[in-house]
């Protein structure tokens, strides 16, 4: 809801000095909310079940965690270049573009993913 949105955009501002952050009073992560962050490398949301548009687009992230979110926004993690982990066991569905250009990505668990949106992994090597 609103509030969880809120809390994940107080939190971003937050994190501009953070390389790890967990969080686990946030259920949803609201649109473009950690866009671009220069300085995170590891978050994890153990309660978060959405994760909104382009929401850590740009970011320099190399290990996400979200054990019980089951949607991923459009461009949610687009362009996160450093990205090798990805642990999503419970999602089911994964928006456009979410992970194109992320060329690192090595390790993920989409295991419960039954609709993957077009370009979702577009230039994964």
């Amino acid at each position: 809801g609103e509030q969880g949105d809120w809390s994940a955009n107080e939190d971003a501002m937050i994190t501009r000095t953070l390389s790890s952050y967990f969080n686990d009073r946030v259920t949803s992560i609201g649109s473009y909310a950690f866009y671009s962050n220069g300085t995170l490398k590891t978050v994890s949301f153990p309660a978060c079940t959405t994760i909104g548009e382009g929401a850590f687009e740009k970011c320099v992230l190399n290990t996400v965690s979200f054990p019980v979110c089951t949607t991923i926004g459009e461009r949610a993690f687009m362009s996160c270049m450093q990205l090798k982990i990805a642990s999503f066991p419970k999602v089911t569905t994964i928006g456009s573009e979410a992970f194109s250009y992320c060329r690192q990505l090595t390790t993920a668990n989409f295991s419960a993913t039954t609709e993957i949106s077009n370009s979702a992994f577009r230039a994964c090597i």
